[in-house]
């Protein structure tokens, strides 16, 4: 997808460079209002006169990063963004369809909607419903064909152990955005049933709010414009910038960077998850990027053997569910975890100059490195306090300390 730079101010301190690592990552606000604009002609197509669904309430809104506003571009320009929809037909009931029906019902209307758009038809997978957009924003629309299901998730709930508190929470409004979604895997998929597979991603997005709410609200309070908004919850998390979203957004092009295309390499709810629940409420990037990284792990529980990441929204459902399966998984996110903090720790103890942010060169991109350096100010281009020599020789500390710790080269991949 085609890329500008955020903004070219001058960076002058440890928290600007920061900053501007993590505008590196981002999509412009003309590239997001492009995506947003792009999902809501979905919504509003979905919802026309005419359509075979109208009857059912269609409703169509992001969920996943785009949601939370943690969305980066992809690591190569050729690459396409990825956009999660819900479509959630409201007045459906899982008494009347089936998941097969409902699926149906929405894949009919989106291909009607791809032909208008003279797109090419959508394709199926076993949960969602994939447009491809080719314009000048590359990216692709996994839309999943949903129902509104807060007893579903309560019936869930209540058969899992939980805590007075926890119970008390999600049985209560924090389950009233749940739905029952589609999976051509799941054993009532063709047959009429009230057992369906259930998600909450609009209360995960609440969730990660809360986990920041006094920042956040900072935040929307200086967009804030009462002739747009309703009111200051209304402004949608990707119209704003908070340290755990930067910080997010760091890990995953980290992540992204570091480990390529492998595979086991940890997904991104699994880093936004430990990220939220590891953030302490700090105001600045690199205080919140500290914190996170040296705390992050520590959110990884063990139940009966099995390692366990919660999903907050339903404790039951566990993010790392295929590490036991896979152990590799695990051993990958651990090494990356381990190298990440000695990158990123490394770079945050050095005055910070155009040579010290060499460090950063294997975990971001050379050339963004070079970019960004260009923004430093004269005397920090000029920095006597770390000479190239002191930091040549601590990349090549931070790059030895690396090397026993990658269980994904050859040999350990042979293993696995």
């Amino acid at each position: 997808m085609s890329y500008m730079p955020n903004n070219f101010t001058q960076i002058e301190t440890l928290e600007d460079y920061l900053r501007a690592l993590a505008d590196s990552t981002s999509l412009t606000p003309t590239e997001m209002k492009k995506v947003v604009e792009r999902y809501q002609s979905v919504g509003g197509f979905l919802d026309r006169e005419g359509s075979s669904i109208k009857h059912l309430n269609p409703r169509v809104h992001p969920q996943g990063s785009i949601l939370l506003g943690t969305a980066i571009r992809p690591i190569n320009a050729n690459d396409e963004l990825d956009v999660d929809l819900v479509c959630q037909l409201q007045d459906g009931s899982k008494s009347e369809i089936t998941q097969v029906q409902l699926k149906s019902l929405v894949t009919d209307e989106i291909k009607l909607y791809a032909k208008t758009q003279n797109m090419k038809p959508p394709h199926e997978g076993r949960r969602c419903v994939t447009l491809d957009y080719r314009d000048d924003i590359g990216f692709h629309v996994d839309i999943l064909p949903a129902l509104p299901d807060a007893d579903g998730m309560r019936s869930n709930l209540r058969k899992q152990v939980l805590n007075d508190s926890v119970r008390s929470r999600l049985l209560g409004s924090a389950s009233d955005s749940s739905i029952a979604i589609t999976c051509s895997e799941h054993p009532n998929f063709y047959r009429l049933s009230a057992d369906w597979p259930v998600s909450n991603p609009e209360g995960y997005g609440r969730w990660f709010a809360s986990q920041q709410s006094v920042v956040l609200l900072e935040k929307r309070m200086a967009v804030f414009d009462k002739s747009v908004h309703a009111n200051v919850d209304d402004i949608p998390l990707h119209d704003v910038r908070t340290p755990l979203q930067d910080v997010v957004k760091i890990l995953k092009w980290d992540r992204d960077v570091t480990l390529r295309d492998d595979e086991d390499k940890p997904i991104s709810v699994i880093l936004t998850t430990l990220a939220a629940q590891a953030y302490r409420g700090e105001s600045t990037l690199s205080a919140a990027l500290n914190t996170i990284l040296s705390t992050m792990d520590e959110f990884i529980q063990v139940r009966d053997g099995v390692t366990w990441i919660a999903n907050p929204t339903n404790p039951g459902e566990n993010f790392a569910d295929r590490w036991e399966g896979c152990p590799r998984k695990e051993t990958l996110f651990r090494a990356w975890l381990k190298r990440a903090r000695q990158t990123y720790f490394a770079f945050m103890r050095q005055p910070l100059s155009e040579t010290s942010s060499q460090v950063l060169n294997d975990s971001v991109q050379p050339q963004i490195v070079e970019r960004l350096n260009k923004r430093l100010a004269p005397t920090l281009q000029a920095s006597t306090l770390a000479t190239p020599s002191v930091i040549r020789q601590q990349v090549e500390r931070v790059q030895h300390q690396r090397e026993p710790e990658r269980p994904w080269s050859n040999s350990e991949r042979s293993k696995a």
